[in-house]
């Protein structure tokens, strides 16, 4: 059961970057691809810092640059804050 649990957190935690990098993409949701790195989308640094506070905001995790550079995809960060402690 808690796999479950963690499967549907994982899937809510993609959904919700891909709408957050979509917005500062100006894209639809639906355009944003898991497996794509976000900079191909056109976002830089400052779409960066912007999706690290909405981050912080929405889950309470705080994430450097370094982190959202180095798993820069959406099913990427979502690994990484849904296995965070």
């Amino acid at each position: 059961m808690d796999d479950i649990v963690a499967q549907a957190d994982a899937e809510k935690m993609r959904s919700w970057l891909a709408a957050r990098a979509a917005h500062y993409a100006k894209l639809d949701p639906s355009e944003i691809d898991y497996d794509t790195p976000l900079s191909q989308y056109g976002l830089d640094s400052v779409s960066a810092v912007s999706m690290a506070v909405d981050i912080e905001d929405e889950f309470g995790v705080q994430l450097d640059l370094e982190t959202l550079w180095e798993f820069r995809t959406v099913n990427r960060l979502a690994d990484v804050l849904t296995t965070r402690p």
